[in-house]
């Protein structure tokens, strides 16, 4: 059986700054779940006469959320996570996120050549924890990983997906099938990045929950929109 984890990065303030709060955040489940949750998401927005899910949008109240309340987007975006809250174990988030100062304080330069920038040393542990996860399972169920197309870090994390496979002291490399970069402008790959933007749910979670224990503004951008 194929497992599919679509993920994508998130962070504080403006990305060529250099953000301190950074996350990779994504869901992981087999086809089967993914689809059910397709078809759930395209009768909700049906209902609320909205083409796709734009978190940016709906916390804005603009272009398609123009003139929402607070409680209908409120409602809005309580009924998507409701549709992936109904898979239960069948559906898994996995997150992992850092703050990026202090990663560059506690880590040394020479690990961290190794470990790579905060974003991508989160996105090995993320792939690492799935895949030690699946050894309950039986031996030949993989997965692939989705990461949106011209992100910043789609390319690098295709390398490492790929020499992580091959990496015979990984014990792990077995449940690794391949990682796949989608494009929103590429028709065959639309439905890859509905997916990808099921992600941005537990990421706003995550940035927001790092802001309060520091006690800072929220200024969340990120990388799907």
């Amino acid at each position: 059986m194929m497992f599919r984890f679509y993920c994508d990065e998130s962070y504080d303030g403006n990305k060529k700054n250099e953000p301190n709060i950074i996350t990779i955040s994504g869901f992981f489940s087999n086809e089967t779940t993914w689809k059910d949750i397709e078809n759930a998401w395209k009768e909700i927005n049906n209902r609320y006469g909205i083409s796709c899910f734009h978190a940016t949008d709906l916390n804005s109240a603009r272009k398609e959320f123009d003139g929402w309340s607070k409680l209908k987007r409120d409602c809005y975006s309580g009924e998507l996570l409701n549709s992936l809250k109904d898979k239960k174990k069948k559906m898994v988030a996995y997150n992992c996120g850092m703050q990026a100062d202090k990663y560059r304080k506690i880590i040394n330069e020479n690990g961290r050549k190794k470990l790579g920038e905060p974003w991508f040393a989160c996105f090995k542990t993320c792939i690492a924890m799935i895949a030690k996860h699946m050894e309950t399972l039986p031996d030949d169920y993989r997965f692939i990983v989705f990461v949106e197309k011209g992100s910043g870090f789609d390319k690098q994390a295709n390398e490492f997906f790929k020499k992580l496979a091959s990496n015979q002291s990984f014990r792990y490399r077995h449940r690794l099938e391949d990682c796949v970069s989608a494009s929103p402008n590429t028709v065959h790959l639309k439905l890859d990045f509905f997916h990808l933007k099921c992600h941005i749910l537990i990421s706003i979670s995550q940035i927001r929950r790092a802001y309060r224990w520091h006690g800072q503004l929220l200024d969340f951008q990120r990388g799907v929109v």
